[in-house]
């Protein structure tokens, strides 16, 4: 049996076999020919572009009925360049040249066209290095070599290997199939491992080699709470394998039997556990499980999962859709957070440093018409009952000032068309930057509410970047750094008298649990599998013995020093359920 050490992103066991996918670049590696390959690559090539360029004519077609003749358009340079005899020549010669095969060729010939674009000062034709990679796909598509329509095509139970996903690949996963996800690439807190650990099934991150090891239709097992991927264990390893799958879906059921009652601390102090959601029909999972509202509607998933960015209509309906599911609980809605670093919404120019760039607020306030018609969507929900509205990545107060002037412009257009709408929406913003955080006590007095993303408030606050898993070892909520800034923000929230949540993946730790009561919090917004366990570990402590951890921690110098503090805290607060952990 081998042993891949992985990342821990949502929790469960899965036994199944694998199929392995790896992305674009290595899907078309150079598989070297030998002379009498040549002839029947190049036919391949040549019935790949005509192919494409058929497919192409059809889609030009239907848009042209659909949408006019000029939408139907933006098919002419794609069509121009599969006719151009110069990208032929290219793909040809590179097969005749180098015996590289079909695939390769079409996507190094590409890609040189595409540089070339990108160096060139004419915009339009900078722009039209994306289009490249459209006819990239088709063109490798025929060729059998796009690992992606295996992704979308899946009609069996497999756990699903794959080098690395975009959000809205994960996003599409049907879980009636993919029982288990492993990704070579990305942390916890990477944007697509957040959205993945929302699919109720075992996930892990950061296996590196894992599609290089791992063979297709192998039997292997996820361990989603250790952070492993075992290949092709033996029988009486599987038997174990099961046998712990099996107590840890008892200890889940007894969790759940409890999973309704207050969450109290053993001194009579209520805490508010609700769920970090990215789609309306994730809402009766977490009423199943006791989240007492949604702290965080991650609403840049609607666009993602769509071919265009959603109306004002399809916004509402997405936003009553939860609305009505939560029956009368709060529901916190995040404005857009995109930006390169998610889908590459920056131009063709790709960021050299995307987290730093133009994204979240920043990137809804330079795209003015998009931001607006969301925000009309949630003042007119609002108006149905409880809504809140948080902007994320605030981190100067022009910016969020800008976003409440463009919040008051679209109340006034509602009020003028006879819309309803709320007119008094609390409004409140995520601290997960080092200066909204060190400026907390000034924000405080412009909002209703905070909500601490402690994901990217860490990667900023310790300089690592939390999507690579190369540096995952360095990345910790737990950094006494990480945790001064959240006691700052907590206490500046209540000397002006608002509310402060956190809603990181902190908060999903049991063993931090403890601690962030004892920092001053007192709602906590987590990944909705992760609510019975918290909600045990607050029903078994003591507000005086949180706020003493809290104080003892934060004389403390490292993660370690601080994890194994809590670790051992919890161990005296809660024995059984620690026990049940270590298990």
């Amino acid at each position: 049996m081998l042993q891949l050490p992985a990342i821990p992103v949502a929790p469960g066991l899965a036994v199944g076999e694998a199929m392995v996918v790896r992305d674009l670049r290595e899907g078309v590696e150079r598989q070297p020919i030998e002379d009498q390959q040549v002839d029947g690559e190049c036919l391949r090539v040549q019935d790949a572009l005509e192919h494409v360029a058929s497919e192409l004519e059809q889609d030009r077609d239907r848009v042209k009925v659909d949408l006019g003749a000029e939408a139907a358009e933006i098919f002419a340079f794609h069509l121009g360049l599969l006719r151009d005899p110069a990208l032929r020549g290219a793909i040809l010669n590179r097969i005749r040249d180098n015996l590289d095969d079909a695939a390769h060729a079409t996507a190094e010939s590409i890609l040189d066209l595409s540089r070339r674009f990108q160096a060139l000062n004419d915009p339009i034709f900078r722009e039209k290095a994306d289009d490249l990679l459209d006819l990239e796909r088709r063109l490798l598509r025929r060729l059998g070599a796009l690992g992606e329509d295996r992704i979308q095509s899946i009609d069996r139970p497999v756990i699903l290997i794959a080098a690395r996903l975009t959000p809205a690949q994960a996003a599409g996963l049907d879980t009636t199939f993919v029982k288990a996800l492993v990704m070579e690439t990305g942390g916890r807190t990477s944007h697509v491992s957040i959205m993945a650990s929302a699919l109720g099934i075992p996930v892990i991150a950061g296996c590196r080699g894992s599609t290089r090891h791992v063979k297709e239709h192998s039997t292997v097992v996820v361990d989603g709470d250790a952070g492993r991927l075992l290949v092709r264990p033996l029988d009486d390893e599987l038997a174990q394998l099961r046998e712990m799958a099996s107590r840890r879906a008892a200890r889940i059921a007894e969790a759940l039997d409890h999973a309704h009652e207050p969450a109290v601390t053993a001194d009579g102090v209520e805490i508010s556990i609700q769920g970090n959601i990215e789609l309306a029909r994730e809402i009766s999972g977490l009423l199943e499980v006791g989240g007492d509202g949604v702290g965080l509607f991650r609403t840049e998933y609607l666009y993602l999962t769509a071919s265009r960015a959603p109306t004002e209509e399809e916004h509402l309906q997405q936003y009553r859709k939860a609305l009505n599911d939560l029956g009368g609980r709060t529901l916190t809605i995040r404005t857009f957070d995109l930006g390169a670093d998610k889908v590459g919404l920056a131009g063709p120019d790709p960021e050299p440093n995307p987290m730093l760039g133009l994204r979240s607020i920043r990137y809804c306030l330079r795209n003015m018409q998009m931001f607006r018609i969301q925000l009309r969507a949630i003042l007119r929900v609002a108006a149905e009952g409880p809504v809140r509205v948080m902007f994320p990545l605030i981190g100067v107060h022009s910016e969020l000032r800008q976003a409440r002037m463009a919040l008051e412009d679209v109340r006034e257009e509602l009020l003028e068309e006879g819309l309803p709408h709320s007119r008094d929406l609390p409004v409140g913003m995520m601290i997960e930057v080092p200066s909204a955080a060190l400026m907390a006590s000034s924000f405080a007095r412009e909002v209703d509410f905070f909500s601490i993303g402690t994901n990217d408030l860490t990667q900023y606050v310790l300089a690592v970047d939390r999507g690579n898993d190369s540096v995952a070892s360095l990345y910790s909520s737990a950094h006494p750094a990480v945790l001064r800034m959240v006691k700052d923000v907590a206490s500046a929230a209540r000397h002006h008298g608002i509310d402060c949540s956190l809603c990181g993946e902190a908060a999903s730790d049991p063993c931090l649990t403890m601690l962030l009561l004892g920092l001053g919090l007192r709602t906590l917004s987590l990944t909705p599998s992760r609510i019975p366990d918290i909600r045990r570990v607050v029903r078994s402590v003591r507000m005086a013995d949180c706020e003493r951890v809290a104080r003892r921690v934060l004389c403390l110098e490292s993660d370690r020093q601080v994890i194994r503090c809590l670790q051992e805290e919890l161990g005296r607060a809660a024995p059984d359920f620690r026990a049940e952990q270590g298990s």
